[in-house]
Parts: C-alpha cells; sequence; structure tokens
C-alpha cells in the first residue's frame, strides 16, 4: 500500500516547499518556519520506512499525528492557504493506508482548526463547508476503493492457496495411485507420508521415536524431542477454510527443517500439533530451535494479518530427563506428554501437565 501512496506523497513534498520558497523574500531565512517546510519535506520523504506492521500500531497513529501537526503549526505561522491542499493530501495518503474511521477522525480535527483560524474568519460559511466537503470526499473514494481492492485480492490470494492445495493432493494422489503398482519399497514410503502436507506422517514419526527410545542406554546418546502445538488453529481453520490450515502445518514445518539436519526428523504428528526429533542432541538444543522458530512465525504473523489470533505452544523434552532413574528406562506416552513447555515472555521453562 506504501507504494501506491507515492505520489500522493510527492506531490505533498513539492506543494510544501513551492509555498515555503515562493515568493522569495531574503528575511525568510531568519524565520524558523522557513526550516519548517524542508523538515517536513524530509519526515514525508522518511515516514513510510518508519511505518509498523500491521498500520494499525499505535506508533503509526503517532506519526499521523506528527504529520498533521507539521501542517497546522505551517498553516498557522507561515501561510494559512497551504493548509486546505496540504490537509487535503495528508487525509488522501491516509486512507491509502488506514480504515475509514481513523480518516474521520483526522478530518474532524482538520476541520476543528480550519473553523477557529483567524485565516479563514473572513469566509462565508457556505464557502468553507464546500472546501471542507471537498477535502474529505476524494479521501473517501480512496479508502473505499482500497478496502475493494483489497478485499479481492483477499479472496484470490485465499483462492489461489486453495487452487495450490488441490493441486498438491491430486499429485500426491497421483503418487499414491502409480505407486500401488510400484515396487513395496516405493508403497512403505507413501505410507509414511503426510500427502496433504508432504512431510512424514505419524505412523513413521513413532516408529523413529521408538528406535531412538531402544537406543537410550548407549553411552553418550541422547535425543531431544520438539513438540509445536499450534492454539488457534481450529479457529482459524474453521474462518478461512481446510486448505489454508494444511498450508498453515506445511508453512510451520519448512520453518522448522530449515534449522534442522539429515539425521533428524520433523513430522504432522497430530492435525495441529507439528514433532520434531532431533538426535544427538539435548533439551537446550531443542529450546534454541523453538526460540528460532518463534521469532521467524512471529515475522510471518507480522506479514499476514490473518495469523493475528494464532499463536505457537511449543514444548521440549529428552531422553535424559525423561529416564525413569531407578527402572533406567523411558516410557514412551511420558516422554512425550510430559513436555516442558517454553514461555516466550521471558524466555524461561515452566512445567506443563500435557
Amino acid at each position: 500500500m506504501i507504494k501506491r501512496e507515492r505520489i500522493i506523497r510527492i506531490i505533498s513534498i513539492f506543494i510544501i516547499l513551492i509555498y515555503a520558497l515562493l515568493p522569495w523574500n531574503s528575511k525568510n531565512i531568519y524565520r524558523i518556519e522557513f526550516y519548517i517546510a524542508p523538515l517536513y519535506a524530509v519526515f514525508l520523504l522518511f515516514k513510510p520506512m518508519l511505518y509498523a506492521v500491521p498500520y494499525k500500531k499505535p506508533l503509526n497513529l503517532l506519526l499521523e499525528l506528527v504529520d498533521a501537526a507539521f501542517i497546522i503549526f505551517f498553516s498557522v505561522f507561515w501561510n494559512g492557504t497551504a493548509f486546505f491542499p496540504l490537509y487535503a493530501l495528508f487525509i488522501i495518503r491516509q486512507a491509502m493506508l488506514f480504515p475509514l474511521y481513523f480518516i474521520f477522525l483526522s478530518f474532524i480535527l482538520g476541520t476543528i482548526y480550519y473553523a477557529v483560524s483567524p485565516v479563514n474568519a473572513n469566509i462565508d460559511v457556505m464557502q468553507m463547508v464546500t472546501q471542507l466537503i471537498i477535502m474529505i470526499i476524494p479521501a473517501t473514494m480512496v479508502c473505499l476503493v482500497k478496502n475493494d481492492v483489497l478485499y479481492v485480492d483477499e479472496l484470490n490470494r485465499s483462492l489461489n492457496e486453495k487452487l495450490h492445495l488441490k493441486d498438491s493432493v491430486i499429485t500426491e494422489l497421483q503418487k499414491y495411485s502409480d505407486n500401488m503398482f510400484s515396487n513395496n519399497k516405493k508403497i512403505e514410503q507413501v505410507m509414511k507420508t503426510d500427502y496433504v502436507t508432504n512431510i512424514p506422517n505419524r505412523y513413521y514419526f513413532e516408529e523413529i521415536l521408538s528406535n531412538g527410545i531402544k537406543r537410550h542406554k548407549e553411552q553418550g546418546f541422547n535425543m531431544a524431542l520438539l513438540m509445536v502445538y499450534i492454539d488457534g488453529y481450529t479457529e482459524y481453520r474453521k474462518k478461512y477454510g481446510y486448505s489454508a490450515g494444511h498450508i498453515l502445518v506445511k508453512t510451520i514445518a519448512d520453518l522448522i527443517s530449515r534449522s534442522l539436519k539429515k539425521n533428524d526428523y520433523v513430522a504432522r504428528y497430530e492435525e495441529d500439533c507439528v514433532a520434531v526429533l532431533m538426535f544427538n542432541k539435548d533439551r537446550d538444543n531443542a529450546v534454541y530451535l523453538a526460540n528460532v522458530l518463534y521469532a521467524d512465525f512471529t515475522q510471518i504473523q507480522e506479514e499476514q494479518p490473518e495469523l493475528e489470533n494464532v499463536s505457537l505452544m511449543i514444548g521440549v523434552n529428552d531422553l535424559t530427563s525423561a529416564e525413569d532413574k531407578r527402572m533406567l528406562t523411558v516410557d514412551r506416552v511420558q516422554f512425550i506428554n510430559k513436555i516442558s513447555v517454553i514461555d516466550f515472555s521471558n524466555g524461561s521453562i515452566r512445567y506443563n501437565d500435557r
């Protein structure tokens, strides 16, 4: 959206410089207002780089208040006639990024100044009202058109994701069909894969887990476990569809795979859970991977506002921590259920009775 308001921003900079430099007066350089205009132009130039995502964050609203303050200060102390075009363009720029209610709040702020400004004291009331209406109508139309464009873009993205997932399902089903007439080794590989997300399934995970537990008595051997539960997955899937839910799980699995070595395994353990086995690593290694995953997912949330109500609950464990010291055994069910959940608010680990 920032690219779409670039032209309006350039026009605003051009206008503020014209009002500041024309007509030229040698005494201008001794007035502080003369330097406010270039400062405001620089602010407009770099403001898009200061925006936080999503745009409803308080920092962005504060930037808009500073923008309005620049215009009002310049109009009061330098040139009152500059207020109308600058504020009109200011509201249109807002319409490119913010919801309609915020546009009206900014318009009300400008209206109050416009009504009490000494420069407008001699203007007929009807003329003033007409100017104010002219100022808000373009911004309202821009905001409504923007919302329609965003809605269409969201529908297109959702449709493309569903088509992509359907193509993936068809491809995987075709693999199943082809492998049914192939050798047993390929059939076995298909049986170990979650055909929707194309990552190993729970059956294969349980097999690798059992083999790892059998080795727990080997000297120097350890195996770390990472369980990633997607909180809010059911609500997300109901709102955006099964396709979006599967894509979300695949995205998280891909984020994990970036940091894994060849002998580590990631699998879809449940519909809303991704499990990871890390060989010759301990719980500290699992915690490190969890922090990397949490940071990567947070970045994706900022880019995709629809994930706002989705969060990750990540638990870790390892064979050394799960071993029954009295019997020197590891219970497979206890190994999974007695994970320690990471509290990302302060970086500590708290026990979970899951």
